[in-house]
């Protein structure tokens, strides 16, 4: 919302949603590998590790609502007023958006 007018601001929601997507693009493997990793080490790894892993993936986001359990995952905070984006690691793709019928590979 703009301060001025309390209106929406959709150029910046745009911007910040496709710059989260771009991130989430970019790293599919990593967030794929530290999926596939927890599923195969939970027992002895700390889960705050990974959390941290992929907050640092991601620093101009913040990011909360991790997943551990299938599908791993987390949401990002795209801005006040504007839908937040779910990223979910599924076993042979990783999806992301509002409606996951959107999703990408």
């Amino acid at each position: 919302m703009t301060k001025k007018t309390g209106e929406f601001d959709h150029q910046k929601f745009k911007a910040r949603w496709e710059a989260a997507s771009k991130l989430v693009s970019k790293n599919v493997d990593q967030l794929g590998n530290l999926a596939d990793r927890w599923k195969e080490e939970y027992e002895y790894e700390d889960w705050d590790d990974y959390v941290k892993a992929i907050k640092k993936t991601f620093p101009k986001f913040e990011l909360y609502k991790f997943r551990k359990s299938m599908p791993f995952g987390f949401s990002i905070k795209i801005g006040e007023g504007a839908p937040d984006m779910v990223v979910k690691v599924l076993s042979e793709k990783v999806v992301w958006g509002r409606h996951f019928g959107r999703g990408r590979k």
